[in-house]
């Protein structure tokens, strides 16, 4: 519930900016740069980025967050997704490789990772991530996990 607020509050605050600027929204970026997320612990950790773009002439917010869960419990990692409009999905990585995609009032997002090689033993799984939508680059992202 609490991290459902988060979400809300964070959207909440992108409307009330993207409505009170005045002009159009910014032309559409082709390109966005690539942020890290690196999470050491296997509880329930949770790491978000949030990212925008101009699609279909709308100024669009979205966040990803990555979070750990222990296999025995919960089934494992997961990313979940917000777009303009709250929550769009919660793909494990392994299911973002084979590619996820959904829409919402649309606007088809698309999360594809790949898994990036390890750097050492101790390192866990690496994975590089493009969540787009509408075929526009809203978060880029490399995301280890414990």
């Amino acid at each position: 519930m609490k991290a459902f607020l988060q979400i809300v509050v964070v959207f909440s605050a992108a409307i009330l900016t993207a409505a009170c600027q005045s002009g159009p929204p910014p032309p559409p970026t082709t390109e966005v740069p690539v942020q890290k997320i690196v999470l050491d612990k296997w509880v329930q950790v949770r790491l978000c980025i949030v990212g925008s773009n101009t699609i279909d002439g709308k100024f669009i917010n979205s966040k990803l967050c990555a979070q750990t869960q222990k296999y025995e419990l919960f089934g494992g990692p997961v990313i979940k997704l917000a777009g303009q409009h709250g929550y769009v999905g919660s793909p494990s990585p392994q299911e973002a490789i084979k590619g996820f995609s959904a829409m919402d009032d649309g606007i088809t997002y698309t999360l594809n990772c790949e898994q990036l090689p390890k750097v050492s033993a101790e390192t866990g799984d690496s994975f590089h991530c493009v969540f787009n939508g509408n075929k526009r680059p809203l978060i880029k992202v490399d995301i280890t996990y414990p």
